[in-house]
């Protein structure tokens, strides 16, 4: 496998505690470099979606499971977690500056950030504000890149951005496009440590791990409420 890395600035780097590494240069071939330009510009043209699957997340004390369904809209996300911590459904409606969840007994929460509203409602941290880019199996466009891996046939292999590592361990064929199907995420030592000192979270450990059943298309507004 011929691997294409992106290295943190040296700045970034001494701010995570680390010690400087001096760059190697790595052998890349053009047509890796073709392949990731093709499976990148296929992927970002998905702009709506309906995808289904679970997902479940461990931390050194515990640990909780649900399904997920996410709709992707042009004007809005509809995001369902059904059996969060046990109970009901949950659902998210997320538009450009606003978020809404109401958890299975009617209770509404509200806020900027899914992240956010969803620690209120549930106790667990999912970065949603990257999950539609990284489960697409890109990186979001908005975060710095830490470090980033490319197989030679142009997929994504692993990601470091937003202070979390994403391993990416199957794909499946969905029509013309390559997309994710079982991926791996860990929190960094500086995400925990944040999540730490500000009592949401207690251990050093934060890691999801999510299975894609399917991916669809575009829906209609029926569909969404159903």
């Amino acid at each position: 496998m011929i691997l294409l890395r992106a290295l943190v600035a040296a700045a970034a780097v001494l701010a995570a505690g680390c010690a400087t590494v001096t760059p190697q240069p790595q052998a890349v071939t053009t047509e890796t470099n073709a392949n990731w330009d093709r499976q990148q510009a296929a992927i970002v043209a998905l702009l709506e979606w309906d995808l289904s699957g679970r997902f479940a997340i461990r931390t050194d004390q515990q640990t909780a499971s649900a399904n997920l369904r996410w709709i992707r809209t042009s004007t809005q996300d509809r995001i369902y977690l059904f059996g969060m911590l046990g109970g009901g459904k949950v659902q998210l409606e997320v538009a450009p500056e606003s978020v809404v969840l109401r958890d299975a007994t009617g209770q509404e929460y509200s806020g900027a950030r899914v992240s956010e509203v969803l620690y209120r409602a549930t106790g667990w941290h999912v970065p949603f504000e990257s999950l539609g880019s990284w489960l697409r199996g890109i990186p979001a466009a908005t975060e710095e890149i830490q470090s980033i891996e490319i197989t030679e046939d142009g997929k994504l292999r692993r990601l470091s951005q937003s202070g979390w590592d994403i391993d990416y361990r199957e794909f499946m064929t969905v029509g013309s496009l390559t997309l994710p199907k079982k991926i791996n995420m860990i929190a960094q030592s500086q995400t925990v440590q944040t999540l730490v000192e500000a009592g949401q979270l207690q251990g050093d450990q934060l890691s999801i791990r999510f299975f894609v059943e399917s991916w669809g298309g575009p829906v209609s507004s029926q569909e969404m409420d159903q």
